[in-house]
C-alpha cells in the first residue's frame, strides 16, 4: 500500500475504497489546442464534462492548472464551474510581463450536486462589468509571444468522494 502523489492511497495500482471518505470516481480533463479570447467583461476558457456517479451524498474534489499567455488584467473575476455552482477559489495569477505565461490554479470541493452528467466550465466574470479578460490566449502554442515558451496545455482533475 502506498500514498499517491495525488493523496490516494493505492494498493497494486488500485485505489483503496473504504467505507467512509471513499473515493468513488476519478477523472481528469485534459485541454490542449490553443484558444484565443477577445476582451469582454465575461467569457468562457475552456468547457469540458464529468460524469458524476453518485448522488447528493458524494462530493467532488477538484484541482486544476489552467495555462494562458498575453496577459491582460491582473483582477477579472476567474472561475470554475461545475453543474452550474461556480467557485471563485482557483486565482489567477497575474503576471505585468505582456509575454510571461499566466496560470490560473486552485482547488475546491463542490457539494450537493446530483448524479449525472456536468458541464465543466473554466471562464472570467469581471464584478465591475469592465473588459477585463485575463489573457489572449489559453494554452498557447510555443513561440507565441515570445521565442523561448513551449506549447501549453491544461487539466482539471476530479475525484468524486463518499464523505
Amino acid at each position: 500500500m502506498k500514498l499517491t502523489s495525488a493523496g490516494i492511497e493505492t494498493n497494486a495500482g488500485q485505489p483503496i475504497i473504504r467505507s467512509n471518505g471513499s473515493l468513488i470516481n476519478a477523472s481528469v480533463i485534459t485541454f490542449t489546442g490553443e484558444v484565443s479570447h477577445s476582451s469582454s467583461a465575461n467569457g468562457t476558457m475552456l468547457t469540458g464534462s464529468y460524469t458524476k456517479i453518485g448522488g447528493t451524498e458524494t462530493n467532488l474534489i477538484v484541482v486544476a492548472c489552467i495555462n494562458g499567455n498575453g496577459r491582460s488584467a491582473g483582477v477579472c473575476g476567474t472561475y470554475l464551474e461545475i453543474g452550474g455552482v461556480r467557485s471563485y477559489t482557483f486565482t489567477y495569477m497575474y503576471d505585468n510581463w505582456s509575454t510571461a505565461d499566466q496560470a490560473i490554479e486552485g482547488h475546491d470541493i463542490f457539494t450537493g450536486l446530483t448524479s449525472g452528467s456536468k458541464t465543466v466550465t473554466v471562464g472570467w466574470s469581471a464584478a465591475d462589468g469592465g473588459s477585463n479578460q485575463p489573457w489572449s490566449y489559453t494554452n498557447p502554442i510555443g513561440g507565441r509571444t515570445d521565442s523561448r515558451h513551449r506549447a501549453q496545455n491544461s487539466y482539471i482533475a476530479i475525484f468524486e468522494v463518499r464523505a
